[in-house]
């Protein structure tokens, strides 16, 4: 049974921590140990652990070690290591320019008016730092999690959301929403070859649910006691043996939240969300 991952540092931003999160779930269902994983490449066990705990960013031959290794696509995962590089290098922190103001030309001093016109100045300057932190705190508590992306061209990229919290969470992808980062399968069956597994995330609160080796026209569902639930279909012949993954459920306690399989007319669902988690046997492909 693979050892629960430690939480990533705080202080690590957000696009490293997404990316630590996707080679940690590449690594566990690999099956392989950090020894074997460092048999198989250039790299030290000891330094393997440090790319996994988020002390250390990993070279992107590393990571596309890993990407092969796994049958993961690479062009993915190098996308995800070109922005985590450029958070982690401070490449991603470019000032925006700016342009000098004029001098102005100088002109006969009038005590009298400076001497009124100084206080309104520094009056002006206090409301606009007031106005300016309010808003800038405002925005925090509305977007908690929203950070700005950075494209290759070094220029500040459209948003992309990095996490959300219970019923935000609801009908989101869990990759997208890097809910991946500290997941865990909390309960599992298995149906003939059918792998059904019950994901939860306790940073985001929500339960999503994964399965592999589908047949054709399987429904898979993650549903909560009051039967809200995020159903997919399986009818893509080409993806039978990969990972599939539902939208997720907010789910605030592991016990309220389960996984099932509906497959000609029968329904099979796993326990309810137990507080440890299962082991998850490996396999080579995956989507979320």
């Amino acid at each position: 049974m693979t050892a629960p991952w430690r939480p990533l540092p705080a202080s690590l931003a957000p696009e490293v921590a997404y990316l630590v999160g996707q080679l940690r779930e590449l690594k566990d269902r690999s099956g392989l140990s950090l020894a074997k994983l460092a048999a198989k490449t250039p790299y030290s066990k000891s330094s393997w652990e440090r790319y996994l705990n988020g002390s250390a960013l990993p070279p992107r031959p590393a990571v596309k070690d890993l990407a092969q290794l796994t049958g993961e696509p690479v062009e993915r995962l190098l996308a995800l290591w070109e922005r985590a590089e450029a958070r982690w290098s401070g490449r991603a922190a470019v000032p925006l320019p700016t342009t000098a103001e004029p001098e102005p030309r100088s002109t006969p001093a009038d005590p009298k008016r400076d001497s009124l016109s100084r206080p309104r100045r520094h009056n002006l300057v206090l409301t606009i730092a007031v106005t300016g932190a309010v808003i800038a705190v405002i925005v925090a508590l509305a977007f908690p999690r929203v950070l700005p992306g950075v494209a290759p061209s070094g220029r500040t990229a459209p948003t992309y959301t990095v996490g959300c919290r219970g019923t935000q969470c609801t009908a989101g992808d869990a990759q997208g929403m890097a809910c991946g980062l500290d997941a865990a399968s909390f309960a599992d069956l298995q149906v003939d070859g059918t792998y059904l597994e019950l994901r939860i995330s306790d940073q985001c609160q929500a339960a999503w649910a994964r399965v592999s080796h589908t047949a054709i026209g399987d429904r898979v569902s993650v549903v909560d006691e009051r039967g809200q639930a995020e159903t997919i279909s399986v009818s893509d012949p080409t993806v039978p043996d990969t990972y599939l993954p539902t939208r997720m459920i907010a789910a605030d306690q592991h016990s309220h939240v389960r996984a099932c399989l509906e497959r000609t007319e029968e329904r099979h669902c796993t326990p309810w969300g137990s507080g440890h988690p299962v082991h998850v046997p490996p396999t080579t492909t995956h989507r979320g």
